[in-house]
């Protein structure tokens, strides 16, 4: 009499049955729901950018989906012959930049690592970085804005950088990771088999059918506020 080992599956670690929970479709309702509710001040910034102040301090944001005509782009006419408001948007851009492409690059590593690549603790890696994700900016002000100032850089650009890169990268990891494991482990398996080294499959095979991964997380760059050292 024979016993077939190859159906016994090996225990769940802790870490493994925590990622499996965070996967069910309830989870996923949820943080559905969440990202609705948090869009909702963007959405309504938007709007009363196309307001009067006059309209803003009279109703709320959305009775302009209801009278379109207080929709106007003078206050954007006026922004534009502001210099001291184009003077920060020349800095907005000098910290988004460097920002976006820092995130990117690193969440898309970090998500094939955490995809594809066997190491120890990989799964709480993972976990942390989850946790990561509902830490608030604010707990995180006041230390690093200490931080920054023994460094020298609190109050510059390189501060600032640093400061969001390190507040979108969970997200952006997070994100990746979903993604580039989704692509069929068969593609990967063909690619080692034909010599392919880790980077190459990450340069050409992974990276490109990420594409639209990568351009969602551009988002994460901008999540934490500058306020802590704004840039002058």
């Amino acid at each position: 009499m024979t016993i077939d080992t190859g159906s016994v599956k090996a225990p769940r670690t802790l870490a493994q049955r925590i990622l499996g929970f965070l996967g069910h479709g309830v989870v996923h309702v949820v943080l559905i729901i969440v990202a609705v509710i948090w869009l909702v001040p963007t959405v309504g910034l938007l709007v009363s950018s196309f307001r009067t102040s006059t309209d803003s301090a009279g109703s709320g944001w959305w009775t302009a989906f209801l009278k379109p005509a207080q929709l106007t782009f003078e206050n954007y006419a006026s922004l534009v012959s502001d210099t001291a408001a184009l003077g920060a948007l020349g800095n907005s851009l000098l910290i988004t930049l460097p920002t976006t492409i820092l995130v990117v690059v690193i969440g898309s590593l970090a998500g094939y690592a955490l995809s594809w690549i066997e190491f120890r603790g990989r799964d709480w890696v993972l976990i942390g970085i989850i946790v990561l994700l509902a830490v608030p900016l604010q707990v995180a002000f006041i230390p690093v804005a200490g931080l920054f100032r023994s460094l020298g850089i609190f109050g510059s650009v390189i501060g600032v950088v640093l400061f969001h890169t390190a507040f979108g990268l969970p997200f952006a990891v997070f994100l990746m990771r979903n993604f580039f494991g989704q692509v069929p482990a068969e593609l990967l398996e063909a690619s080692r088999l034909d010599g392919a080294s880790e980077w190459r499959i990450f340069t050409r095979v992974v990276l490109p059918l990420g594409l639209p991964a990568v351009a969602s997380s551009r988002s994460s760059s901008s999540s934490g506020p500058g306020t802590t050292c704004s840039s002058r």
